[in-house]
């Protein structure tokens, strides 16, 4: 394996440790206006470094719905009922398609991702739409996770991501970073 892809997957995991996602503009269930509740952590991946395990958490706001009076969140890069952030179950999706579940858990374990291999087969059998990808080193990897190595690398030291980049990148909005991906992939 490649050293590049490895720090690929871990800047762009570790750069979400403390992203805020802040936005909603009106309850998902009736359209009622929001009123701000408070902010819950929820963690994003958990990453080996050396021989300890280090867990990325994001905050996300919360509202209260002024018309249902149900609790809603941000817009957050999670897909219903996953604990993980998108980019990881991606990951998961995208590597249980190319290879033995036993494979991809090496591979993900190999790149410092840190997942119980039940949990990966539990991801790869998700009912979620295909995430886009794009081939590097001979492996599809989810753009969702390229791009947020992408936005990890474009900022300037101590500066942190925003909760509605972040959102963008992990939703595999093209970042432009194609040029990238293919000088990389040579």
């Amino acid at each position: 394996m490649f050293p590049l892809m490895l720090d690929l997957v871990r800047s762009g995991l570790s750069a979400m440790d403390g992203v805020v996602f802040t936005e909603r503009q009106c309850c998902p269930y009736c359209g009622g206006p929001l009123l701000v509740h408070d902010y819950k952590d929820r963690k994003f991946a958990t990453l080996l470094q050396g021989s300890d395990q280090m867990d990325i958490m994001v905050s996300v706001r919360r509202f209260h719905c002024r018309s249902c009076h149900r609790l809603v969140t941000a817009e957050v890069p999670f897909y219903p009922d996953v604990h993980l952030g998108s980019p990881v179950v991606d990951l998961c999706i995208v590597l249980t398609h190319q290879l033995p579940y036993s494979q991809a858990d090496r591979l993900i374990r190999d790149l410092g991702v840190v997942l119980h291999r039940g949990t990966i087969r539990n991801y790869a059998t998700l009912p979620i739409m295909p995430a886009v990808t794009d081939n590097l080193f001979g492996i599809t990897f989810p753009r969702s996770l390229l791009n947020l190595s992408s936005l990890a690398a474009a900022r300037s030291a101590g500066e942190p991501i925003t909760g509605e980049d972040a959102l963008a990148a992990c939703m595999s909005v093209d970042l432009s970073n194609q040029e990238v991906i293919r000088s990389l992939s040579k």
